[in-house]
């Protein structure tokens, strides 16, 4: 009668070593998961951090907190003169209320262009920039510089600096000059300039004019 209990013996004894093994497999596999979850989570807000920079850019405030609350979304904005869906930031800061507007200019040379515009308020223009495009090298750079003095002529320009019937390129019979070559890609940036402030005039401020 001793086989059977040194048989019974052994086995739980391999039981007893299974377990724990067992134990630290699945608290492995659980470990995993979650670095896996936190690291899916850590891209999703990096992400989602990149998609939101040309808020805190346009806006010249690196450290600003992006409320999403506060981000209307457009999603077929005939106004603009384009059915591409554009994107509206209120920020408030110290008091001062702005609006970050980022939507697309047609007519680029080589297709349509991405701009995004800081305006106060009452629709005085405080930083412009182009955010995306395909125009030709060397001209599409050029626009695309933020610090270059053609993109940076748009600062303190509105509706009414000129005027709504002057808002066009001087080639076009208007107060604005364009570049030298980049006729067609000067002349959409203007137009979709134009739109835009119009756009948000029109809208006067009224977060109920947005299709969220």
């Amino acid at each position: 009668m001793e086989a059977p209990r040194k048989e019974l013996s052994r086995r739980t004894i391999v039981i007893g070593s299974i377990i724990p093994i067992a134990m630290v497999c699945l608290l492995g596999v659980v470990g995993i998961q979650l670095t896996a979850t936190k690291l899916d989570l850590a891209q999703q807000m990096a992400e989602k951090n990149r998609s939101l920079r040309w808020i805190r850019d346009v806006l010249g405030r690196a450290d600003e907190p992006i409320d999403t609350q506060r981000i209307a979304q457009l999603s077929a904005p005939k106004q603009l003169g384009t059915l591409r869906p554009a994107t509206l930031y209120r920020s408030t800061n110290d008091g001062e209320r702005n609006r970050a507007f980022r939507w697309v200019g047609e007519g680029g040379y080589n297709g349509p262009i991405e701009l995004a515009m800081a305006t106060t308020d009452n629709g005085l223009i405080t930083n412009l920039l182009v955010v995306g495009q395909n125009e030709t090298p060397g001209f599409g750079d050029i626009v695309q510089d933020p610090e270059h003095h053609w993109i940076i002529g748009f600062r303190g320009r509105s509706l009414a600096n000129p005027p709504r019937d002057r808002w066009l390129l001087s080639a076009d019979g208007g107060m604005i000059d364009g570049l030298s070559g980049a006729t067609i890609t000067t002349r959409a940036i203007v137009n979709g300039v134009v739109n835009a402030l119009r756009f948000l005039s029109d809208a006067n401020g009224d977060e109920n004019e947005f299709e969220r």
